[in-house]
């Protein structure tokens, strides 16, 4: 094979090795991919039709010469927009002070069982048993929490295959399905005992949560941006009493 030919083979397949790793970095792939595909295909065929139909006289090296050229420079763009994006710092998201409240109250979420789910237009209801109820020897407490802004809500859960040959396994060994849906008598059998939460700015929430009995755990998706809370007899409780209640909790819990 041509020394030349080896030269140019060598510089494309340099330049797509930076193109996919470009592509495979980048926020929108399709759009990376396709952009800077359809640049590379185009000088590509016209310095390469000079090549192969235009080199009399020697011009097939100045062909040559440039099409490198050109591989080269668009092969440095891509990588230092490469290392742009592997270097670009995340804007820090600032939360809102009801965002704050919001963070500081669904932290302390954990045990805490959905019996009752409800949504209409906005506002999504969650009836929720709390295990601090031990505290005042009440093992059914529960309290509402109200989320306005809720315009989204989903939940993804495992349900376990109910079958005699099925339940007979252990529990690790059994098979499941996995499922979704939004509607709220569904979630609202489903025992899910939320464990922990996520928040994707700027206003979505996710609760991990266990389950028991044919379930096999669950994730609660919504977007909110205002909550309310009301304890048994319906009444209105702020953030600084769940506070003091999750604090007497876990201090019970420690001794």
């Amino acid at each position: 094979m041509d020394e030349d030919l080896i030269i140019l083979l060598f510089c494309f397949v340099l330049y797509w090795i930076a193109l996919f790793v470009f592509t495979l970095k980048s926020e929108n792939r399709k759009k990376t991919f396709l952009i800077n595909f359809g640049i590379h295909l185009l000088y590509s065929s016209y310095f390469i039709y000079g090549l192969l139909y235009q080199s009399q006289g020697g011009a097939g090296l100045v062909w040559w010469f440039y099409l490198i050229v050109v591989i080269g420079l668009h092969c440095v763009i891509n990588l230092i927009s490469l290392l742009v994006l592997l270097f670009r710092k995340t804007p820090k998201y600032t939360l809102s002070e009801t965002q704050q409240e919001m963070e500081d109250l669904f932290t302390m979420f954990h045990d805490f069982e959905i019996v009752l789910l409800t949504h209409k237009n906005d506002l999504l209801t969650l009836t929720i048993i709390i295990p601090w109820g031990q505290l005042w020897d009440d093992l059914d407490y529960k309290i509402k929490v109200e989320l306005k802004g809720c315009y989204f809500m989903d939940c993804a859960y495992t349900e376990i295959v109910n079958t005699p040959e099925n339940l007979a396994k252990n529990w690790v060994d059994r098979l499941s399905v996995n499922k979704s849906t939004n509607d709220p008598e569904v979630i609202s059998t489903l025992g899910l005992e939320v464990q922990r939460h996520n928040f994707y700015p700027p206003n979505k929430y996710e609760f991990l949560c266990n389950s028991s009995g044919n379930y096999a755990g669950g994730q609660l998706t919504f977007t909110a941006d205002g909550y309310s809370i009301f304890n048994k007899n319906g009444e209105p409780i702020d953030l600084r009493q769940m506070k003091s209640w999750s604090t007497e909790w876990w201090s019970k819990i420690g001794n």
